[in-house]
């Protein structure tokens, strides 16, 4: 426990008197706002102070119920702001220094007269982890301190957000994937396994990302206003900083991607979750990240791209007029903009609309605050040493600023929601549990789904574990197996092996083929390989159906084949490979083969060889390399040695992959306008070829930066629910001449420097320099450039994506190429 002596209060408080007075001189003449910076009409955007570099750079952010701000340096104090009014010149705000021995939080929260403070310490000078700090003298400034739970980090990933819990009894705090979890009193998630990753483990190239952390991963955790009970509620996250609550009491975090890793499977950009009870959003280091198709994850409320999420915050204490008062608003430090969320009730959870409320270039958001007395959002800007502000964002235009009903008020009533959270309760051992939830297992929504599985889970496996086995209703005991297999020390891999594989698998849907296979990789990765009649079993169940319609039920399939060791199966999964033209697809499959080391013959591994010498020649990301340089690495070992000299050469003939490669060259055919395009759509009687569409989707490298039917790039809008959007002369639009409407999510900057201009997005920021992206689909690509050599920037008119991508198709190929996108899922 550190308290502040009452001596140390007083030398402390006559210092800061000055030292205020000193700070609002200082701030006295605001900075101009940054460089086009992009509002919706009717919002006004004030610096409220301009951080002096004595002060350091400003990363953390709250108020208090008096309208004040609470503001961290990373590395040092903390300070307190008392905003003016929105009226008057933002230049009269008053900052003091608190008269406290703390600082470096990442995590800020005023609870009643309490403020509660989660140091990610690096400097030693705090003990990284919660502590609460009080008013003891009562003149309204916090000036002692004590720790109510050390946590063991420091650094970016560190420990993070700290909030109230609905109603204010408790509080969530989170902290990043290398900081360590506190001990657990309780816990929402079940017993946290290995992980769960079935195939060869690959490295990151980059040496942040090598660093091997068992699970959870990120985690999310309720304690007590003691600090002394902690319950962990989710994890499995990468670096999710912030937290928000909604009006309902459904809790939401913003979690980062890990740029490296564009263009492999396993890459997941920036997302925003849903935080419910017992959830495992499957963040694995290096390769082994969960794909959101995993039945023991959960999808993504939205996913907005590459990014570096910060503050989240809903608008409802602001005076924002609808929809913005409700929405729920997530900055990204790297590319400057704070996105207006409209959450939409979807089954037991949501989905969310994305929206642009503020955008500038650069504009390093931190965190934010809805201030309750003003109604205004405040932000402050900085990170890594950069130069810091607080800015205060306030509507004063005409349209109406009443509250309007939240999202998760307007859904109280639904009683899929409802349902969800009743299962939740019985996270925790309870007698009524297994009555409740199992008959949920095969529940349509996915949410519900997997509250039933952690309910049952929860439970001694002993008084369900035969009626798993036994289970008549296909859904449910596929469900009720994977519980076995994660919650259970005690069962025999046989049982599931014959609960499962005793199936019929073309009755299965799709959901329930991903939960079985899913299973299976679970039963091997924690209980080890499946020999004999059971893995023939299981190759029966599975091989006469290889490959599947769904792309990642292929997938999953392959990665179980391929650890069964049975000769037969090798030559399956490498025509399949051979076929494939989806690359993320092309990639599972060579990483699924990589260390299979039956069933090869002489043609077969060269054709293995071949595909992949083509795979690396083709891919556009050179960042990518060492990822398929240890799959190449590991099919060598495997190799007749006879053979491994003439293969290596073949490999090394590739070459590190040109920016330009996007594979064999297509001939041009013609200049396609828009006009053209839609004429050719229009005048199409024949049934378009969806296979041939797909295969075009990916030769004309439209997968490397977009979502479609599950897989592809995320630097692009996903298009599975392009055909609901666009209608026929739209989508040619967007395709023909991408240049005509570019949305302020995508658009990139104009950047002026030194008489030549560069054309992309800030994405990173040190000091006095910035590093500018001019390829999102290559994170190395790009350069850092001086601020001060930044001699202008405007938005650029142009899009990221390339025009003429079309002009190798004909007629023909365009219109099974549109038809392929308008089918979607």
């Amino acid at each position: 426990m550190i308290l502040s002596t009452h001596c140390h209060r007083l030398v402390l408080t006559a210092l800061l008197v000055g030292a205020c007075q000193a700070l609002v001189a200082e701030a006295a003449t605001d900075a101009p706002l940054p460089a086009e910076v992009r509002l919706k009409p009717g919002f006004r955007l004030d610096m409220v102070y301009r951080v002096p570099a004595s002060q350091g750079s400003w990363v953390c952010l709250t108020s208090d119920r008096r309208g004040r701000l609470v503001a961290s340096d990373e590395g040092g104090a903390l300070y307190l702001i008392t905003p003016s009014p929105i009226r008057e010149a933002s230049s009269e705000a008053r900052v003091v220094v608190l008269p406290l021995d703390i600082g470096e939080a990442q995590g800020l929260a005023c609870v009643g007269d309490d403020l509660y403070v989660v140091v990610n310490g690096s400097s030693n000078r705090w003990v990284s982890g919660l502590h609460r700090a009080r008013d003891a003298d009562g003149d309204g400034l916090w000036d002692a301190c004590e720790l109510l739970q050390e946590l063991n980090a420091g650094g970016e990933h560190g420990p993070h957000a700290v909030i109230a819990d609905a109603g204010g009894k408790s509080l969530l705090v989170c902290g990043g994937n290398h900081t360590d979890p506190p001990p657990f009193q309780s816990s929402r998630v079940p017993r946290i396994g290995p992980e769960d990753v079935l195939l060869a483990h690959l490295t990151s190239p980059t040496a942040f990302q090598a660093m091997r952390r068992p699970p959870p991963g990120g985690w999310i955790a309720r304690c007590d206003l003691e600090g002394k009970h902690w319950e962990l509620v989710s994890c499995g996250y990468r670096n999710q900083y912030d937290l928000a609550l909604s009006r309902a009491g459904e809790l939401f975090t913003y979690d980062s991607d890990m740029e490296y890793d564009i263009g492999m499977p396993w890459y997941r950009p920036t997302r925003v979750c849903h935080a419910t009870s017992g959830s495992e959003y499957g963040w694995r280091s290096n390769s082994g990240p969960f794909p959101v198709y995993y039945p023991d994850t959960l999808p993504p409320v939205a996913e907005l791209g590459p990014g570096s999420p910060t503050g989240l915050v809903f608008g409802y204490e602001t005076n924002f007029p609808a929809p913005y008062r409700d929405a729920l608003l997530a900055a990204d430090w790297g590319r400057g903009v704070i996105h207006a969320l409209q959450l939409e009730p979807s089954g037991a959870s949501y989905t969310a609309k994305g929206d642009t409320l503020v955008q500038a270039t650069p504009l390093p958001v931190t965190d934010m605050v809805a201030n309750s007395v003003d109604g205004a959002l405040y932000f402050a800007t900085g990170g890594r040493g950069i130069e810091s502000a607080i800015y205060r964002l306030a509507y004063v235009g005409d349209e109406p600023t009443r509250p309007e009903l939240s999202i998760g008020e307007a859904d109280g009533a639904s009683a899929v929601r409802h349902l969800r959270r009743r299962l939740e309760a019985l996270h925790r051992r309870d007698s009524e549990a297994l009555a409740a939830a199992w008959p949920m297992l095969d529940h349509s929504d996915r949410f519900i789904r997997h509250a039933a599985r952690i309910a049952v889970e929860h439970q001694p496996a002993s008084e369900w574990r035969q009626k798993a086995l036994n289970e008549s209703v296909a859904g449910r005991r596929i469900a009720a197996c994977m519980a076995l297999v994660r919650a259970d020390p005690a069962f025999e891999q046989s049982s599931v092996v014959n609960a499962l594989s005793s199936l019929e698998w073309a009755t299965l849907e799709t959901t329930q083929q991903r939960e079985c296979l899913r299973t299976y990789e679970i039963l091997m990765a924690r209980h080890g390989p499946l020999w004999g009649e059971q893995a023939a079993r299981l190759r029966d169940q599975l091989l006469i159906h290889f490959p599947n319609e769904d792309a990642s039920t292929t997938r999953l399939m392959a990665s179980v084949l391929t650890r069964l060791g049975n000769p037969v199966i090798t030559p399956r999964i490498v025509g399949h490979f051979a076929n494939a033209w989806n690359v993320d697809d092309r990639i599972h499959l060579a990483h699924a083969l990589c260390d299979v080391n039956d069933g090869w013959t002489t043609e077969l591994r060269q054709t293995y060889f071949d595909h992949l010498t083509a795979l690396i020649k083709r891919h556009r990301n050179s960042t990518l390399r060492p990822y398929l340089d240890q799959i190449v690495s590991r099919a060598l070992s495997l190799a007749p040695e006879e053979s491994r000299p003439a293969l290596a050469r073949q490999i090394a003939a590739a070459g590190v992959a040109d920016a330009t490669a996007t594979g064999e060259l297509r001939p041009f055919v013609r200049h396609w306008t828009v006009d053209q395009a839609a004429e050719a759509l229009d005048r199409s009687t024949r049934s378009p070829a969806l296979a041939r569409g797909e295969r075009l989707f990916a030769e004309a490298t439209c997968v490397n930066c977009h979502r479609l039917k599950g897989s592809g790039g995320a630097v692009g809008p996903d298009l599975s629910t392009v055909a609901g959007r666009f209608t026929l002369r739209d989508l040619c639009t967007a395709i023909v001449d991408p240049d005509r409407v570019v949305s302020d999510q995508y658009q990139q900057t104009a950047f002026e420097v030194g008489g030549r201009v560069l054309v992309g997005r800030i994405v990173d920021q040190r000091g006095s320099q910035v590093r500018i992206a001019t390829d999102m689909t290559d994170p190395k690509r790009g350069e850092y450039v001086l601020l001060e050599e930044i001699d202008g920037q405007t938005p650029s008119e142009i899009s990221p994506m390339p025009r003429g991508l079309v002009d190798t198709l004909t007629a023909e190929e365009l219109v099974d190429l549109v038809e392929f996108l308008r089918a979607g899922q």
